[in-house]
């Protein structure tokens, strides 16, 4: 009896080889992803698996053919998706024919392959080890890394002074104004928009500015990538010392200052509630600090952006484009959101990032859904024609909802709020006239370029200036409402990680 029980657990590669992919995945974006998205992937390959191997044990009268036959159609699943990428790196020019070509061709070498197998007559106890071997050893290797990654993180604490400035207390506590940090990734500058996207943004600024919004209009980022971009504003600092602790190219504790920031513990400690608005997956581990509002798709489940790359390396690739539904629900959440906050009683920091203009590009100009192309799998320096006519279109659709947002929000708070609209980057990519006018330099500026808009009740704009930059934001802001007694820092921007990272000076004076 024991001996059959062995015999049977002794084939394990399928299982191993349909769990070793999302292990890979998650090791490779440890930083960024919750371990709780593994769940929804990892259960359903595994049932699948079953489903599969019991289906054939069934049909072959034998389980270690039925679990090679498994393994190979996993195998194949499985890096379907990195062929079709490494096609495309050759071939940037092709799209859907790619699968036309090369899904036939995977049907044929499983086809071949399992009837190999099962014509075979010959014992398989060697390939069956041989396979568990290797399967186990992927699991292995990617449990090393995982493991590496926690030990080397678990001490990465944010051992630093305390900020200069400080705050007394204050009186009519009741009358605190909400605070809202809304972060629209990726929206480019009007200057921008005006040189490469042909598109006069002034009718949305007018908008802000007649509402009582100061624009900063020659505004940059402090840092060119969304998570060091976010963690300066939060904690009001710049992030050398990272740097000079040798993390400069980890994302663990830039990640780590964005959900328990400066920011957010200043004004707990005043009586405010902390509440994040979750667009898409940002924000990992911030629901240990705030209350997470967030869309929770079809019965509580909801397509993650871990589970849609994993598709991507598979079979299933070819329909990936098709699940982006849950993802322009989780942005158009947001605005629903927000105006519901609101209504409700006391002081509330709320910070929302919404992922939108920057790609997916999943809307058109009037919020109708679009057809998702899988950007991962193109040149990321290869934007054309209909990249640009997207962006843009996506802006338009954005911008609309944060002037109803707007709108919604300054009529309905019963204390004039403060709200901070903001980017944290400019465009990834711009358009040039010819690829040769594209340079280092022309991106790195327009990639700091950021919209940057302040709406302070009561106490103006006293303190702000067209070059304001992230790192300052809240500087004023506690500054102007709560007695602080802040400097502001240098609006200097960086470009790159921070091991090595390229200081961006204003090309010109209108910079």
């Amino acid at each position: 009896m024991r001996h059959q029980l062995l015999n049977k657990l002794s084939v394990i590669h399928p299982f191993m080889f349909a769990i070793s992919p999302i292990l890979f995945l998650y090791a490779h974006n440890i930083a960024e992803v919750p371990a709780t998205d593994l769940l929804l992937p990892s259960l359903i390959v595994v049932i699948g698996t079953v489903i599969l191997l019991l289906s054939l044990r069934l049909t072959l009268k034998n389980r270690e053919k039925a679990a090679i036959v498994t393994s190979l159609f996993l195998v194949l699943f499985f890096v379907y998706g990195h062929i079709r990428h490494l096609i495309l790196s050759y071939w940037i020019d092709v799209t859907i024919s790619v699968n036309l070509f090369l899904l036939p061709v995977w049907a044929l070498l499983f086809a071949t392959g399992a009837f190999l197998i099962i014509r075979t007559h010959r014992n398989f106890s060697t390939t069956t080890t041989f396979l568990n071997i290797v399967a186990t050893t992927l699991i292995i290797i990617s449990i090393v890394n995982i493991s590496i990654y926690q030990v080397k993180t678990a001490n990465l604490v944010e051992n630093r002074d305390e900020l200069e400035g400080s705050s007394r207390n204050l009186e009519n506590a009741e009358n605190l104004p909400d605070i809202y940090y809304i972060i629209l990734d990726s929206y480019a500058r009007s200057d921008t928009l005006q040189e490469f996207w042909d598109y006069d943004n002034s009718e949305f600024t007018d908008y802000l500015i007649e509402r009582g919004f100061y624009v900063a209009t020659r505004s940059r980022s402090n840092y060119s990538s969304t998570c060091l971009s976010l963690a300066s504003s939060l904690n009001m600092e710049h992030l050398d010392f990272l740097s000079s602790r040798g993390t400069g190219e980890d994302q663990t504790v830039p990640i780590k200052m964005i959900a328990n920031s400066r920011v957010s513990q200043f004004l707990k400690s005043k009586g405010y509630r902390f509440i994040f608005v979750r667009s898409t997956d940002f924000g990992k581990n911030i629901q240990q600090f705030a209350e997470v509002k967030e869309y929770t798709g079809v019965f509580g489940l909801k397509v993650s952006s871990f589970t849609r790359s994993l598709i991507q390396t598979t079979a299933l690739e070819p329909v990936a484009v098709y699940l982006g539904e849950s993802y322009r629900k989780g942005i158009l959440y947001v605005f629903d959101a927000l105006p519901e906050i609101a209504v409700t009683k006391g002081p509330k920091f709320i910070f929302t990032h919404v992922t939108c203009p920057h790609a997916p590009f999943v809307f058109d100009s009037e919020g109708n859904p679009i057809r998702q192309r899988i950007l991962l799998n193109r040149d990321p320096e290869a934007w054309d024609i209909r990249d640009h006519q997207e962006y843009l279109e996506q802006l338009i659709f954005i911008t609309r909802k944060a002037e109803t947002l707007v709108d919604e929000l300054l009529s309905k708070s019963k204390v004039p709020p403060i709200i901070i609209l903001q980017s944290d980057t400019g465009p990834e990519r711009y358009i040039a006239k010819t690829r040769h006018e594209l340079t280092d330099e022309r991106f790195r500026q327009e990639r700091v370029k950021i919209f940057n808009a302040y709406y302070f009740p009561e106490k103006g704009s006293d303190l702000l200036y067209e070059s304001i930059s992230p790192v300052n934001s809240f500087r004023v802001v506690f500054n102007l409402y709560f007695n602080g007694n802040y400097e502001l820092l240098d609006d200097e921007s960086y470009f790159g990680s921070l091991d090595e990272p390229t200081i961006v000076p204003p090309a010109n004076n209108a910079d």
